[in-house]
């Protein structure tokens, strides 16, 4: 942020804000939002919430959360705070992977009554983030419901590319939860809407063939489970090898998990809810554009 003309800055905020206000990054990349960062005033952000917000998913998306928290937690903030602010909060929470506690859970939960529902894409991002902590504390079935409203949303907002995240932490959970059969089907749904929306950032179809190695295992086709981690491994998209950033795989808010190595193997018994979907950071923090 370096502008100091101010008819040019305007121009620029107004351009940032026309775009998609904080949500700019995930209608046109992140490479256009720091471009048009920079051309404005180095302590915009203190004025602005939206320029805030987007200068906060820019580090996140940099590996740099911990500086984005101090962003978000400056004490001279010069607007008043708006819903927008605390879903900042919560995606930022669960990137970082900070203690949840019921009092903040019902903070966020409040979102939904008062979120504009004519902001499908906020709204996909919100119902992705609370899908995340809920697997991490456990309410698979909150989770569910979460992940299949974010579904809704995303179609409604044409982000199919974002939409093929939800698939694979609803396949995540199915395998968690013994349901083969189902995260077969929720994969080949995320593969639909990846085919469909042309994007690729990095790792994406690693992603999901991590979660079907997962299946195979459970299945007991560990020559599968052998011959097909093998290629993974030595590719340097997968989630262990890559580096966008985040030290970790790309995704808003992800991780992916390994097959299990619990000698059972087979077994149906629903496991630990330390999923794909819990340890990720918010649908967003990784760059996603509208195909």
């Amino acid at each position: 942020m370096n502008e100091t003309n101010p008819e040019a800055s305007s121009a620029v905020l107004d351009d940032f804000h026309r775009g998609g206000g904080f949500l700019f990054p995930f209608r046109h990349g992140y490479p256009a939002l720091e471009r048009l960062l920079e051309r404005l005033p180095a302590d915009t952000w203190r004025r602005d919430e939206a320029v805030l917000g987007g200068l906060v998913l820019l580090l996140v998306k940099r590996g740099q959360a911990a500086r984005a928290k101090s962003y978000l937690t400056a004490v001279d903030l010069e607007f008043p705070k708006t819903d927008q602010f605390i879903v900042l909060e919560l995606l930022l929470a669960l990137h970082l992977g900070e203690p949840v506690g019921e009092r903040k859970l019902r903070r966020w939960r409040r979102l939904e009554r008062t979120l504009p529902i004519s902001d499908p894409l906020l709204l996909g991002l919100y119902y992705n983030a609370m899908m995340a902590m809920y697997v991490r504390l456990g309410r698979s079935a909150d989770a569910r419901v979460t992940g299949q409203q974010a579904i809704s949303c995303y179609r409604e907002a044409g982000h199919v590319y974002l939409e093929h995240f939800i698939h694979i932490h609803l396949a995540d959970l199915d395998v968690i939860e013994g349901r083969l059969h189902r995260a077969t089907q929720g994969l080949a749904a995320a593969e639909r809407c990846l085919a469909q929306s042309g994007v690729r950032y990095g790792n994406e179809t690693e992603v999901i063939a991590i979660t079907r190695l997962a299946i195979h295992y459970e299945r007991g086709e560990l020559r599968a489970v052998r011959t097909r981690a093998a290629g993974l491994r030595n590719s340097p998209r997968c989630p262990k090898n890559s580096n966008d950033g985040h030290g970790r795989s790309t995704g808003f808010w992800r991780s992916t998990k390994a097959p299990p190595t619990s000698s059972k193997g087979c077994s149906k018994k629903a496991r630990s809810p330390r999923s794909t979907a819990a340890r990720s950071s918010s649908c967003s923090s990784r760059p996603m554009r509208r195909s």
